[in-house]
């Protein structure tokens, strides 16, 4: 019996578990049995058709068995997400063989041209502009050998310099989402936001670099910035800053009817819709783009507050012209159903010459 489709001891992506074939059955009926971590997720018979079974979205199966994180906001200050693998063993059996297959799986809902065992972060952008008011994150598989290194290129006193600190990573094999952010990234080298010009974190496998993705600190003064968070394709939290023009179409919901000689508005409803446009995007931030609007967990967030909000509409069109930057524009409201908001501080002004400045300084 062959089976093709899956590797013994060869980690895989699920979204890459594609058809899995598996021909030279003796017998016309093959069981099929599918454990993660010891408990059984799936067990059929198939018969087999001139000796040959093809099983299809095991993948799409497996996608359930992984408890997903939600991305939090800035206040809670999360350092990783952590995504264990799911360790499978697939057994196929008729009465005269078994074949078992044994491996990991991780998350993902994309396709894509690299595998667990590839050394590289799991990131559209090799440049990410930020502030220190935006979170960043980065995803990679860790295993034994890896490690990540952090260079700041600072200004002191007028000169250039650059500066080298590590980050520990005391967890175990899986897939994690570490925070990059520029306010972190100074409090661990030590250097004031405003003196860091850029950081590059380096991942490196046995002391050697592999991959590398660099932070400039963007100090450009943008009218309106609209910070977004959400699930990435590889199920952990990302993050990506829309720089452009912010329109505002809020809509009322809500029947009127004739009551009484009066017209009569029931059960009125504020629905808070805007669309943000994203500023000039390479092709690597358009990925990111579409990763973003196809995610299942998308939240607005600032210094202080989360809002979850849904995606209603999109405007990606654009034309290939050379490497030329586009601009695209997403849709969006409150996923609650409840988006009027009141908020208010007291009127209070405590300054210097509020009750002590009168006629006596004339």
């Amino acid at each position: 019996m062959v089976v093709d489709g899956i590797h013994d001891g060869v980690d895989c992506f699920i979204s890459e578990i594609g058809e899995i074939e598996i021909s030279g059955i003796t017998d016309e009926q093959l069981n099929v049995r599918i454990e993660t971590g010891g408990t059984e997720i799936f067990n059929e018979s198939y018969y087999a058709l001139k000796g040959n079974v093809v099983i299809h979205e095991i993948g799409e199966m497996l996608r359930s068995y992984f408890s997903l994180h939600d991305p939090k906001g800035m206040s809670n200050n999360v350092v990783s997400y952590y995504q264990a693998p799911l360790s499978i063993t697939a057994v196929f059996s008729d009465k005269q063989d078994t074949v078992r297959k044994s491996f990991k799986a991780y998350y993902s809902r994309c396709r894509t041209s690299v595998s667990p065992s590839d050394v590289l972060f799991l990131a559209h952008e090799n440049t990410v502009r930020t502030t220190c008011d935006r979170m960043e994150y980065l995803t990679f598989i860790v295993r034994e050998g890896i490690s990540v290194d952090i260079g700041v290129a600072y200004l002191d006193m007028g000169r250039e310099k650059y500066k080298r600190t590590g980050q520990e990573l005391n967890v175990v094999l899986g897939m994690v989402a570490f925070s990059f952010s520029l306010s972190r990234v100074s409090g661990m080298s030590g250097i004031d936001t405003p003196s860091i010009i850029y950081y590059d974190v380096m991942l490196k496998e046995n002391g050697i670099v592999k991959d590398k993705v660099r932070f400039i600190n963007d100090k450009r003064r943008y009218r309106n910035i609209t910070n977004f968070i959400y699930r990435n394709a590889f199920g952990m939290p990302e993050t990506m800053a829309f720089t452009g023009l912010v329109e505002y179409s809020p809509e009322l919901e809500g029947e009127t009817v004739e009551l009484l000689q009066r017209t009569v508005r029931t059960d009125a409803e504020y629905i808070d819709s805007r669309t943000a446009n994203s500023g000039y995007l390479d092709t690597r931030q358009y990925g990111k783009a579409l990763d973003l609007i196809t995610t299942d967990s998308l939240q607005l967030y600032n210094t202080e507050t989360l809002t979850e909000v849904v995606a209603t509409d999109i405007d990606f069109s654009h034309k290939r012209i050379g490497s030329e930057k586009i601009n695209v524009s997403l849709t969006f409201r409150q996923a609650s159903r409840l988006h009027l908001t009141f908020g208010r501080a007291g009127n209070i002004r405590k300054r210097i010459f509020d009750k002590t400045f009168d006629y006596t300084f004339e």
